[in-house]
């Protein structure tokens, strides 16, 4: 059970239903979904806690592994950001609360404003995508792509996609080796690898427990391409993991268009791509998809009046 603040425990993979119940209420933040909580949570940092029902969590930054406080829900919001601002100042965290979903402050961010300060947090704003704009790729928007994936299609003709069951052995060894090749190729052994490839391993440990959709690509029998998706709420599927061989030039690309056209083949119908953390060469890349729109998220600052 999820203890009620200001008492917070550890995430654990039992509390995955009661956290579930929670966000499927409200559109898809990358930031509260599960699997991504769960992956991410490399060096168990994450906390959870409850208060006016709101789902509050306890979280590290993705980029400078600070701690800060955030929340999703929209019951007696006022009352929440000012319990967990005076938190976040007992505890010596900066006075700030961050990846506050839009949808918490119902439409009333003028009204925040007036007792704190608001600011859009555009580095971490998931991306989202029409999943039949990601296939027909129609208009002069998706000009180049259309020549990319046509390009990659013509010269790739005999790589192939098939289903991946994440959840067996034999399989994940193809994952894992598929990173290998990759940190190798590209010369990579920052600790940035490292957590990339304890985070696969941890949503492998998920498989079984959700409705994880793994999309593999071949040359041969050789994994070159890897997508790993999870069906929301039956419309949304949220793109958990994506990694190709950069010997087989725009396959990253292909893979997107084709994972897109077997998810709404599934029912899918738009995209959470997640956010670019402010990385110029992944907001570039999720630009060149052109998002039909952004769930954006807040940081929400104490002003000095109201921390008493």
């Amino acid at each position: 059970m999820i203890p009620q603040f200001p008492s917070f425990i550890r995430l654990g993979i039992h509390h995955k239903d009661q956290i579930n119940k929670h966000v499927y209420q409200f559109e898809p933040y990358s930031d509260f979904n599960f699997v991504s909580m769960w992956s991410w949570n490399t060096s168990g940092a994450v906390k959870v806690s409850s208060l006016h029902d709101n789902l509050v969590l306890q979280f590290s930054d993705y980029v400078t592994n600070e701690y800060f406080y955030t929340f999703l829900g929209t019951h007696n919001p006022e009352d929440t950001i000012e319990r967990l601002l005076k938190l976040a100042t007992q505890k010596g965290f900066k006075a700030e609360l961050r990846l506050i979903p839009e949808s918490n402050l119902n439409g009333k961010s003028s009204c925040f404003e007036k007792r704190y300060i608001l600011k859009e947090d555009i580095s971490n704003h998931d991306y989202i995508y029409d999943v039949l704009d990601l296939i027909t790729l129609k208009g002069g928007k998706y000009r180049n792509l259309r020549k990319i994936i046509n390009k990659y299609s013509n010269k790739y003709a005999h790589t192939t996609m098939r289903r991946l069951d994440i959840s067996d052995r034999q399989e994940q060894k193809k994952v894992v080796d598929l990173l290998d090749r990759w940190k190798r190729k590209n010369k990579n052994n920052d600790n940035n690898t490292e957590r990339e490839l304890h985070a696969l391993k941890r949503i492998f440990t998920l498989a079984r427990h959700t409705e994880l959709i793994g999309l593999g690509f071949f040359d041969n029998n050789t994994l070159i391409g890897l997508q790993i998706n999870e069906i929301i709420n039956n419309t949304y599927y949220m793109a958990h993991y994506g990694k190709s061989d950069n010997s087989y030039k725009e396959l990253f690309k292909y893979l997107v268009v084709e994972g897109a056209r077997y998810m709404t083949s599934l029912g899918c119908s738009r995209a959470n791509f997640q956010q670019d953390l402010g990385i110029p060469g992944l907001r570039k890349s999720k630009m060149a998809f052109k998002p039909s729109g952004y769930l954006k998220k807040y940081v929400i600052r104490a002003k000095q009046k109201t921390i008493v």
